[in-house]
């Protein structure tokens, strides 16, 4: 059992660096994974598949084929309702399929989870879907509750959204 799990952390954290310049968030996800793959070894083959299925949502997400990204985190979901940033990635991709509730459900899952690796995305990505379907008042407040100083990655997307939508009057 020991030697069979430490194969397949290997086999992770080799899949951990190939993605980690792409996209580093995700290689935080995976690393809490992995860590809670260790912690809890009965639930390391459930945790494993989830991982698989996220990974490939990721890569699916990435190459713009969102209907099938949005197919594998539900999978993921599924598999591991308490998955790190399932909630969030799902969420994410559902905005740029063009499903602002979803999308804004998702998001909310995410904010009511014990899960805050992506708080200051969720206001962006809140933010964006409430624009889209003209909740101005909604996008603003979204806006507002976003701290530009901690995720300087999203800060001037936010702060033209900001200025796009005049949330300053």
């Amino acid at each position: 059992m020991k030697m069979h799990l430490f194969g397949r952390l290997v086999r992770i954290t080799t899949q951990v660096a190939s993605y980690a310049k792409r996209n580093p968030f995700l290689a935080v996800v995976i690393l809490l994974v992995l860590g809670a793959s260790v912690r809890v070894g009965y639930r390391a083959y459930s945790i494993d598949r989830a991982l698989s299925y996220f990974l490939s949502a990721g890569s699916l997400e990435t190459s713009g084929r969102y209907q099938e990204a949005i197919a594998l985190y539900e999978r993921t979901m599924r598999t591991d309702p308490e998955f790190p940033g399932i909630n969030y990635s799902l969420g994410r991709v559902l905005l740029k399929n063009g499903d602002y509730q979803e999308a804004i459900r998702a998001i909310e899952r995410s904010r009511a989870s014990k899960d805050t690796l992506f708080r200051i995305q969720q206001c962006l990505v809140l933010a964006k879907c409430y624009s889209a379907l003209g909740q101005v008042p909604e996008a603003c407040a979204e806006l507002r509750r976003y701290d530009p100083n901690v995720a300087s990655k999203y800060a001037g997307e936010a702060s033209q959204l900001y200025r796009q939508l005049n949330c300053g009057k």
